[in-house]
């Protein structure tokens, strides 16, 4: 018999917003993907934070210098992340989705 235990911890702001009925802004899905490095590097485009995303897939990404146009995108995200309204799981509940535990 194995027993498989897993946990996970978030190193940086992360959330999955669930069903798409749920979190929508002024009738518009929230399916963008902004990564925000330092302060002073972001990146906009389609990769999913996950092994197809990164390995897989053939996705797009813009990286972003302008410390101005940084700080607007790191606004609009900070806007999004904390939203009242808007549905998420954290990184734990979604690692377990992606790695479910097998039944003993």
């Amino acid at each position: 018999m194995r027993i498989y235990s897993y946990t996970y911890s978030s190193l940086f702001p992360f959330k999955v917003y669930i069903a798409p009925d749920a979190h929508r802004i002024n009738d518009m899905f929230i399916h963008g993907k902004i990564y925000i490095i330092d302060g002073y590097t972001a990146y906009l485009g389609s990769l999913n934070f996950t092994e197809s995303g990164t390995k897989y897939n053939y996705e797009t990404r813009v990286r972003v210098t302008d410390v101005e146009a940084v700080q607007k995108i790191n606004a609009e995200f900070e806007e999004l992340y904390h939203h009242e309204s808007l549905a998420f799981i954290g990184i734990e509940e979604w690692g377990s989705y992606q790695d479910p535990e097998p039944l003993n």
